[in-house]
């Protein structure tokens, strides 16, 4: 775990960097609460017989508001501290477009992303991009979870020991990595991009259950960037990612012979 100084010129330049990118695609910065009442994923706290969420997935909130809020504010971003269940404390930076065309906003995000990372003197990247529901016609729902977290962690002998059946065909895709699938949608988005770092690789899986279509992880020399995807929400179409400030970090220091832009 990297621990940032609460003053850091080179976070500062970073936050400014990703606020400025992400004012610059109109988006307008929204502040999350920290604690949320309810039943949301995140760390549980328990007060006057109340159950109290600490830092909340930012999704699974927006998931909760009314669909009123995203009619008048369909472009969205956030930067903000993230605390998970072993108090692993990362800064996190992300954005929600909300009502659009799927297709278009897959684009969008995902080059919203790559500018971002561009402004910050990042290069030395990959994005591997899937689909959300890529495995379900092989799993039983009741089993879904847990082969979807040995497919995350690359466990074949998890895979091997479960009692199910296709287990070829899910390490199969498993070890599909390519940048031409005869998946119609993600062949026309690696197209569209049309940047080497991109590719479709059907190892890719993300934990949260709300994503339906495309999901993506962008990944470098100090490990995770950045990952979001495609989900509905009030009967809309959505798509978003967050980074990895802390990895950015990492990545923006190894790199100060060429700097962050100004």
């Amino acid at each position: 775990m990297v621990i940032l100084k609460v003053i850091d010129p080179l976070l500062s330049e970073i936050s400014r960097t990703i606020r400025r990118v992400f004012d610059d695609y109109n988006y307008i910065e929204v502040f999350p609460p920290i604690i949320n009442s309810g039943k949301l994923n995140g760390l549980k706290l328990l007060y006057n017989n109340n159950i109290y969420t600490v830092d909340p997935d930012i999704t699974m909130r927006l998931l909760d508001m009314n669909k009123k809020y995203f009619i008048n504010n369909p472009r969205i971003y956030y930067i903000s501290g993230s605390v998970d269940e072993y108090l692993n404390e990362t800064l996190k930076a992300g954005l929600e477009l909300i009502n659009s065309d799927e297709f278009s906003s897959n684009i969008e995000i995902i080059k919203t992303a790559m500018k971002a990372l561009e402004e910050l003197s990042v290069s030395d990247y990959n994005i591997d991009i899937s689909l959300s529901y890529l495995y379900k016609k092989y799993i039983k729902n009741k089993k879904y979870s847990k082969i979807m977290e040995y497919i995350k962690k690359m466990d074949y002998n998890g895979i091997e020991k479960m009692d199910i059946d296709n287990k070829n065909e899910i390490i199969n895709l498993m070890n599909t990595r390519t940048d031409k699938s005869n998946i119609e949608f993600l062949d026309k988005i690696v197209k569209t991009i049309n940047d080497n770092r991109i590719n479709i690789d059907f190892g890719t899986v993300r934990y949260f259950n709300y994503y339906d279509g495309l999901i993506f992880e962008i990944y470098n020399s100090n490990g995770f960037i950045a990952g979001g995807g495609n989900y509905k929400i009030k009967n809309m179409n959505a798509c978003g990612f967050s980074f990895n400030v802390n990895n950015i970090y990492n990545a923006v220091k190894g790199n100060l012979t060429g700097g962050v832009k100004k």
